[in-house]
């Protein structure tokens, strides 16, 4: 496959062009860091979040919406930035451990 022989994650990949419209934003060290990390975080995320989902009674499948989105987002983006934040804190002062 050409992503494997570019040594290219397709999910990866897939999140460039979704998000950037461009897969060269992989030459840049820094997105290419970001790429790899939202390719672990967010690779189950589907599964996890329908299984999360099927365990509540009260919500159906009527009751998720696109419109959401926007709001999931922030959400998301200010978690990460929180946990990212901490994580490197915890470094700078010696305590590396794992999350």
């Amino acid at each position: 496959m050409l992503f494997v022989a570019l040594d290219i994650d397709v999910f990866e990949a897939v999140i460039c062009v979704e998000a950037f419209g461009d897969i060269d934003v992989l030459e840049s060290p820094r997105h290419r860091a970001v790429m790899a990390l939202l390719r672990v975080v967010f690779r189950y995320l589907p599964v996890e979040l329908v299984a999360a989902l099927e365990a509540l009674d009260h919500i159906d499948d009527s009751d998720v919406r696109p419109e959401w989105a926007t709001g999931l987002q922030r959400a998301v983006v200010r978690r990460l930035v929180n946990e990212i934040t901490r994580i490197a804190a915890e470094r700078a002062i010696g305590w590396d451990r794992d999350i």
